[in-house]
């Protein structure tokens, strides 16, 4: 629940974060044994990450994306979820790299990978969730908008969309 309240992952969102993340790491802080580390199991991204995702629309926020070790190497100590992890992760970056509409507007090949790529993940590729998103980068790539504000598109739509 905590992750799905962070205000980077959920797009068009028209109500405040709650700070649900932030209050379950702060009541692990109070506990014998600390912070959970590593992996995050539903979006596949380092909890360590989240937790600067949390902080995201603080002063703090640049500071903490500076001093963040790379803790991505995690995903190589546990290869049992490796596909997990892998398909888990895949919609937010996809969705930053549609976005880059002008680039890809000079390579629409790129486009089609992306496409590919991230319908080998099932089973996100046919959701919902992920069929409004695909609509909405379409979108912005059809207008080649390179500031499409797909928050804003999103809230038009009278939707939020999870990119976790």
């Amino acid at each position: 629940m905590g992750v799905m309240d962070l205000p980077t992952l959920v797009r068009g969102r028209r109500t405040v974060t709650l700070g649900i993340w932030s209050r379950y790491r702060a009541s692990q802080d109070g506990s014998s044994n600390g912070r959970t580390t590593g992996v995050e199991i539903v979006t596949g991204l380092p909890r360590s990450l989240l937790d600067i995702f949390a902080e995201i629309q603080t002063e703090r926020a640049d500071e903490l994306l500076l001093m963040w070790p790379d803790a991505l190497c995690e995903t190589c100590r546990r290869p049992q979820y490796s596909q997990s992890l892998a398909t888990n992760s895949i919609l937010y970056p996809y969705t930053a790299a549609r976005l880059e509409v002008a680039v890809l507007v000079r390579r629409p090949e790129w486009v089609e990978e992306l496409r590919r790529l991230v319908k080998l993940c099932d089973p996100y590729a046919m959701t919902a969730n992920f069929c409004t998103l695909d609509e909405m980068l379409d979108e912005a790539l059809d207008k080649g908008d390179d500031d499409y504000d797909i928050d804003e598109q999103a809230r038009r739509r009278n939707t939020e969309v999870a990119t976790f």
